[in-house]
Order: structure tokens, then sequence, then C-alpha cells
């Protein structure tokens, strides 16, 4: 674009970059840019160190960001894809996600927004999935099982070794999202888990048959909101269909119950029928429906 110039954003600008690439984005992700500035330090300008704006003289055109998150991941805000600038801001995001050597990069939109998938494949995203958000308010939580078969053993974390191997086993089959499987390290998965929320080691369990791992639940607690979050939940596949699935979920309601939680959310893969049907058989409604756009380095 003649006369415009892309650069990482100067401090003295950030202010004005945050208020541009806002504007340009979908109610959504306008809501979800706004609670991810709000979680973040003052302090912690390492943040914006993929914040991209396009510039004509001293004027902000456009901006986009690259959040760099553990793991060798990141969120991906994408600039206004109108803007005569998109262009050469998604290349400018490209080269930054190689410098960063970022395995994998994402952006969740709203399904019904119009999106410029010529652009976004500048930066190498392309359509992942599409995801059904589920939320269980607090005046619908209920005891769902009488008699737990499963023993929930709190801390995972604490044996990282054991908790890998367990969620490897987890995703073999699965019908959650089964492209991301083997594309990341599962220490990389791992981080990116502990960036929801409010990390709580106590509150990742291992689900036990007598002494026999059998499946994980990862929760995540959202204090100033009172929303819990159901983050992972599954079951190696030769303890599938014995409804242990449902155990699991009874057992995250159970937590948010005891912690007087407001509501509890998740999400599941459009396509994993036999999950989704299960969680609204505990209770659990449709709250909203997002596609997932993705940027994965073969490793």
């Amino acid at each position: 674009m003649s006369g415009c110039e892309i650069l990482f954003c100067p401090p003295a600008d950030l202010r004005a970059g945050i208020e541009v690439l806002h504007a340009g984005l979908s109610a959504d992700q306008q809501a979800a840019l706004l609670a991810t500035i709000d979680q973040l330090s003052p302090r912690t300008t390492k943040s914006f160190e993929g914040f991209l704006v396009a510039k004509k003289g001293v004027e902000l055109l456009a901006a986009c960001w690259v959040q760099l998150l553990a793991g060798n991941s990141a969120n991906f805000w994408p600039p206004c894809f109108q803007s005569p600038a998109a262009r050469e801001l998604m290349l400018a995001a490209e080269s930054f996600l190689v410098e960063k050597r970022v395995d994998f990069a994402q952006m969740v939109i709203a399904s019904e927004v119009e999106i410029a998938v010529n652009l976004l494949a500048l930066a190498g995203f392309h359509k992942l999935v599409e995801l059904e958000y589920l939320c269980l308010d607090k005046k619908n939580f209920t005891e769902q099982v009488a008699e737990y078969r499963l023993v929930f053993e709190p801390d995972a974390p604490r044996n990282p070794m054991r908790l890998q191997n367990l969620l490897l086993e987890t995703y073999r089959q699965t019908l959650d999202c089964p492209e991301l499987n083997g594309l990341r390290d599962i220490a990389d998965v791992l981080q990116g888990y502990q960036q929801q929320g409010n990390y709580r080691p106590e509150q990742w369990y291992y689900a036990k048959s007598g002494s026999t791992d059998v499946g994980v639940l990862i929760l995540a607690e959202y204090p100033a909101t009172g929303i819990w979050e159901l983050v992972y939940m599954g079951v190696v596949p030769g303890a599938r269909g014995n409804r242990y699935g449902a155990e699991i979920v009874g057992h995250a309601i159970r937590q948010a119950i005891l912690h007087s939680a407001n509501k509890l959310v998740l999400a599941a893969d459009v396509r994993n029928a036999p999950a989704l049907a299960m969680y609204r058989s505990v209770g659990f409604e449709y709250w909203d429906r997002r596609t997932v756009y993705s940027r994965q380095v073969l490793t």
C-alpha cells in the first residue's frame, strides 16, 4: 500500500492502536479483546510485543495483534479486513509468527461473521473447527451422580509425566478437534491449558477406576465473574462406553457447587455428537457457536 508504513506499535501509540484494533473487530471479538486486556498486568509490556499497526504519516489506519502465549502458541486478533492495509498487516503477522517460532496460533470468531479467508491465508490461517459453547447456570446446578464409581485425585500437575501420558491416551480416537492430534508437543499443550482462567492445579484431576487412570478433568476459575470453565475432559479409549464421561462432568458440577460458582461453561466440537448429547443430558444449554481458524507448524 503506497505511503503506508507497517511497524510494531510504539508504546506511545498503544492506546490508540488498541482503539483502532477494537473498532475493526466483530462484536464478539471486541468483548473478548477487552476481557483479555483486562487480565493483563499493566507491567506486562511484552504481551504487546506482537502488536502491529499501519500508519500513514501520524494517522493509525489499522492494527492487528499476535498475542504470544505459553507453549509456543498465540492468539491472533486480525485487522479490519476492509482496511487497505489488511494485506500488509497479515504478511507482517506471518513474518512475526515465523520469527518467534510459534507452532500454533488461533483466532476464534462468531460463526456468522464474514471472514476474508484469502487474507487469513496470507499468514497461514485456515478454518480448523466449529465449536458449540454450552453453559450451565447456578440455578440448574444439581448433584448428577448418586454414587460415584470413579475416584477423583486432585493436583494432577504434580506428576507431569503421568499426566502427559494420560492426556495423550485420552486424545486417541477423539471426536473433539482430532486435527490437532500430534501437532504440538504435549508439554506445550499443558502450558496452554494453564493459560485458561486462574490456574489452580488442585482443580486438575485424575479420574480413576480402582487404581487405574481412566480419565482427566481440568477446571479453571474466572474469579472476577464467578464463572468456572470445564477446560478439558477426556476418557481413555478402553474405558469409553461406561458413562465415565457423565461422572467426570458430574464431578465438575460438584466442584462448581462447592465453590459457589455462578455458572459452568465449556466448548465442544460440533461434530462430537455423543459429548454434546451427554452435556445436554445433565442440563447444559446452548450459549454460542464459534469458528476457530488456526495456523499450525508441523514438527
